[in-house]
């Protein structure tokens, strides 16, 4: 368990999840707390046979974490500035501390710290559709989730990566351990200090950085992906076990990030490769 009064000093095998939330979702935030046996699942079949900084996940929630009489704010920028992972959630309102904790995570997420911000489908109540002060909230609400995700198609942009916004309390936990196990790869890697742990691909691709950016793509081709791990020389094939998944794999190997292929993972495991070149030739 982390220390509630000494944030910066957590103990360096925790994982760290952040939960944001309004006060009105604080039911949801509970669902995220709900779920970190599962959560704890994903990182310990992740971390079997290979090193790991990281043994434990703590979800962190402001209100038991952070009371007011030990200084409030002050704990929950500290763990802010502590957390591997964020997960925003939200009901019928923003709420402007909410919304200023974001904006200060996805500064940090420069670092590539991964952010999920989850939405509910529908309001949870019809008041919304006759009470104004609530029907504004609502509005409000939804221009912040299209203002997150506008322009995430664009390799140069910082937006968040849509995903499914929530019908109820079982969706939203297979959500958001969908998405936990998607970002393990990246967390894994910003652990090990790196922003980019490909196996070797012997062939001349060209510039790096420009492969590494972030496409709209999301479907791989499974049979590219087994042959090109079959092909792997077996210091990687150690370092990257058959038990991971493909999904797994491509996450851990930094071809996918937040459920999104690099621009390497769409050269080299999709079907229309040919498609992607073209598109990305007419967008420069």
């Amino acid at each position: 368990m982390i220390n509630t009064t000494d944030i910066e000093h957590t103990p360096s095998h925790i994982l760290l999840v952040f939960v944001g939330h309004a006060d009105d979702a604080k039911r949801q935030a509970e669902w995220v707390k709900e779920i970190e046996s599962l959560l704890q699942k994903e990182l310990t079949r992740r971390i079997e046979d290979r090193m790991c900084p990281f043994t434990t996940v703590d979800i962190y929630l402001w209100e038991s974490h952070a009371p007011r009489q030990f200084g409030g704010q002050k704990l929950i920028d500290a763990a802010i500035d502590r957390a591997n992972m964020a997960v925003f959630v939200f009901r019928d309102r923003v709420g402007d501390v909410t919304k200023e904790e974001f904006y200060r995570f996805k500064q940090i997420r420069e670092e590539g710290i991964p952010i999920i911000a989850i939405f509910p489908e529908e309001p949870s109540s019809s008041e919304v559709y006759k009470n104004l002060e609530k029907s504004e909230a609502w509005t409000n609400l939804l221009r912040f989730r299209k203002e997150l995700t506008e322009n995430w198609t664009k390799p140069d942009a910082k937006p968040l990566t849509p995903i499914e916004n929530y019908k109820d309390e079982a969706h939203f936990k297979n959500i958001i351990v969908d998405e936990f196990r998607n970002s393990l790869g990246l967390i894994l890697k910003i652990s090990n200090g790196t922003s980019s742990i490909h196996p070797p691909i012997e062939s001349d691709v060209g510039n790096k950085q420009f492969l590494d950016h972030l496409t709209n793509v999301r479907a791989y081709d499974d049979g590219s992906v087994n042959n090109f791990r079959d092909g792997l020389k077996d210091q990687y094939k150690v370092q990257y076990p058959k038990q991971l998944t493909n999904s797994e794999f491509l996450s851990l190997a930094g071809f996918i990030e937040q459920s999104r292929l690099t621009r390497t993972g769409v050269l080299l495991f999709t079907e229309e490769p040919i498609v992607f070149q073209i598109n990305n030739c007419q967008a420069t």
